[in-house]
This record gives C-alpha cells, structure tokens and sequence, in this order.
C-alpha cells in the first residue's frame, strides 16, 4: 500500500467510527509533513472541534508553527516538499 492509499484508509477508518476530528487531525499531519501548509491548516483547523484538551493544545501549536513557513513554489524537489 503505497503513502495516499495508507492516509486514505487511515482516515477513513476514523471517519467510518465517527471519529471526524481525529480524521482531519491526521490529514492535517500529513499534509504538513508533505509541506502542503494550505491543505494541512484546513484540516487542522477541521480537527479543533474535539473535546481532548490536549489534542486543542497540540493542534494550535502546529497551526502557529505552520502560519510561520513558506513553501517554494514552482520548485521540483524528490520526495517532500521544502520550505523556507
């Protein structure tokens, strides 16, 4: 299973229990680890609705790291794409 079919069923096995907010939380991740910042704070943002006060914590601190990157635009790269 290569890395879309993965966060696909990953977080469609979250979505099919309800789990909306920990589906988008794991979207999130990954899109910001794939440096796709605009994709990666919607989902984020998406996430916030969970009571977990921890997971509020955790998803704030990434949304403040995230609004301080910039990705490179018009810039083939192998693999994951950088920012500044």
């Amino acid at each position: 299973m290569d890395v879309p079919q993965c966060r696909t069923s990953h977080t469609a096995v979250y979505a099919r229990h309800g789990r909306m907010a920990d589906a988008h939380y794991y979207l999130g991740l990954y899109y910001k680890n794939e440096g796709d910042f605009k994709n990666a704070k919607f989902h984020l943002n998406k996430a916030l609705k969970t009571d977990d006060l921890d997971r509020n914590h955790k998803i704030k601190e990434l949304l403040k790291e995230i609004g301080t990157k910039i990705p490179l635009k018009n810039v083939q790269f192998k693999g994951k794409r950088k920012f500044l």
